[in-house]
């Protein structure tokens, strides 16, 4: 197989599509709602993967708990994950919001011992103790526990994990349905189209509070086509292709590709820096992933 077909370049890639997202994204969440991002995003992709939709025989020896992995990937991981991510950028430094993201390692081998039977050793424990110190410093530095809730950044905190949970999950749910049922594509174009459902519903639901905005801002519309089919679609493609043939271990580790190019584009280009305290959390964070990561790479 040529070396840039192999799962981990093909994830790489996806990583590196992916960071491109937070210098467009950072942009648009401060005059277009979340929620109405998310729906516009969903949709383009929908209406390019209509002539791919095919119902009859792609659920054939479906159980309940594969709609229940799928329907997390459509509307936990591909709406949940993106609105929460997004959200998270009106409330803190963006950079932040990206480093924290590395923590979704500890999320997805957590779950994954839960639902795949997977076990996990004494490292686990120590490094997942050392991330999650170094995610609290990253974010609030030498602040105590209960001085946090004073702090402006904390809803942005509480965004931030939640996504981390909602994609984290989504890698797990996403691996059985590709390990189980499905190729790479069938897997992308119905996350697609169920999280078009999934965003349709809950921009209904908030229409009273949100407007649509869009028709007002057409200036917006590249950076918007953009997020939606170079760093969504095309990366999310690249990345269940990759992950056919690379086990979850060595995805996480290739997946600090992400935080790192966004970390920088943040830096230079939207002039967002971190701190040193932050950037040495941030490193020991990305550390201990790495250590989480080859352990069980070793098992």
């Amino acid at each position: 197989m040529p070396l840039l077909l192999t799962g981990p370049v093909l994830i790489a890639l996806c990583m590196i599509a992916r960071s491109t997202d937070v210098f467009f994204r950072q942009n648009l969440v401060g005059t277009i709602p979340p929620i109405e991002l998310i729906t516009i995003e969903h949709l383009i992709v929908t209406l390019l993967l209509l002539p791919f939709l095919r119902i009859k025989n792609e659920f054939k020896d479906f159980n309940y708990k594969d709609w229940l992995a799928l329907l997390f990937v459509a509307a936990g991981s591909s709406v949940g994950g993106i609105l929460c991510f997004t959200t998270a950028f009106q409330h803190m430094n963006p950079a932040v919001v990206i480093l924290l993201q590395k923590l979704q390692p500890i999320v997805t081998i957590s779950l994954s011992a839960v639902f795949l039977k997977e076990r996990m050793n004494k490292v686990f424990f120590l490094f997942a103790l050392i991330a999650i110190i170094s995610g609290y410093v990253l974010v609030f530095g030498w602040s105590s526990p209960t001085a946090i809730a004073n702090l402006g950044n904390l809803n942005g905190v509480k965004y931030a994990l939640l996504a981390v949970f909602f994609w984290g999950g989504g890698s797990v749910f996403g691996k059985r349905l590709l390990n189980k049922k499905w190729n790479h594509f069938s897997l992308t174009k119905w996350r697609y189209y169920l999280g078009s459902l999934t965003a349709l519903s809950l921009f209904a639901l908030l229409k009273d509070s949100y407007a649509p905005v869009i028709f007002t801002q057409w200036e917006k519309l590249p950076s918007i086509v953009y997020i939606a089919l170079i760093s969504g679609f095309f990366a999310l493609w690249l990345f269940y292709k990759g992950l056919q043939n690379t086990k979850a271990s060595v995805s996480s580790i290739l997946e600090l590709i992400f935080p790192l190019s966004s970390t920088l584009i943040v830096w230079i280009f939207l002039n967002k820096p971190l701190t040193s305290v932050q950037l040495v959390a941030g490193g020991i964070l990305i550390l201990s992933v790495v250590f989480i990561s080859r352990s069980s790479m070793k098992k």
